[in-house]
């Protein structure tokens, strides 16, 4: 058996004077909603890495990105056609690809550590509502959602 190993986090000090720590709440990220914008619906994604380096902002440590980072509605019908857990995760994987690809979205995401949960976007359009799929659709959607 290995030996035992002693686990620590870091935490901020309250003696320092940056001690308050900001966060900053991410979701619903849908940019096919916004092409238009200039940024091919990434705009919002553009302004963040100037939104946070401001004095008022300069305590912003990390995002939580609050669900429906991606929108994966569209490729419904595709993952419940699957044939296998594999092919399904592969469906999955390029829905986060597609979304998470533009430069702007990697930007933020390389420079402010994230905490992502998904929600029924993630997986497809209420997901959570049972009479709004089958339950083994749910199910095959759900175990895809949390490999990815």
């Amino acid at each position: 058996m290995p030996p035992a190993r002693s686990l620590s986090i870091c935490t901020v000090s309250l003696e320092k004077d940056d001690a308050q720590i900001d966060f900053l709440v991410m979701s619903c990220h849908n940019p096919t909603v916004a092409h238009d914008d200039g940024f091919d619906g990434y705009a919002v994604w553009a302004d963040i890495p100037q939104i946070i380096s401001g004095e008022s902002n300069r305590n912003v440590r990390f995002a939580p990105l609050a669900g429906d980072q991606v929108y994966a509605d569209n490729w419904q019908e595709r993952v419940l056609a699957a044939k296998s857990d594999e092919e399904r995760l592969q469906l999955y994987l390029d829905v986060y690809r597609t979304f998470w690809s533009h430069i702007h979205y990697r930007r933020v995401l390389c420079a402010l550590p994230a905490v992502m949960m998904w929600d029924d976007h993630d997986i497809t359009d209420g997901w959570a509502q049972p009479s709004s799929h089958s339950c083994p659709a749910r199910l095959n959607s759900s175990r895809n959602g949390t490999i990815s």
